[in-house]
């Protein structure tokens, strides 16, 4: 895993913490399988709802990257930060974070993929 540019492989049993508001990103180089836990604390439901409807969208072959709506909501659910350039784009996904609220979007992936 990377925190804040400092790069960790991290191998069973091992742990890392991450600071609040810090870069971080994980990333398996391997073709093998990993599991791993990730605690927040304190807890968010609605990072956890994010991660379900995404994996959701995934596993019906919706990425979520091609349904900037779906997106959008997902970001705002799971009070997530894009880094770097991305920061210029985030404007924009809280207007459609809005439109797709309007429109029943975030009721339809809760429905579909939270219950």
């Amino acid at each position: 895993m990377t925190v804040d540019r400092e790069t960790r492989n991290l191998r069973p049993g091992e742990k890392a913490t991450v600071p609040l508001n810090t870069l971080h990103n994980f990333r398996n180089p391997t073709q093998a399988t990993t599991i791993f836990l990730v605690e927040l604390r304190p807890g968010s439901a609605g990072f956890e709802k994010a991660l379900k409807a995404g994996y959701g969208m995934a596993s019906d072959g919706r990425d979520p990257l091609h349904h900037p709506y779906q997106l959008a909501v997902l970001l705002g659910w799971s009070d997530m930060r894009l880094p770097g350039y991305f920061t210029a784009v985030e404007p924009l996904l809280r207007l459609l974070e809005r439109r797709a609220r309007r429109k029943g979007i975030d009721r339809e992936l809760e429905a579909r993929y939270c219950r």
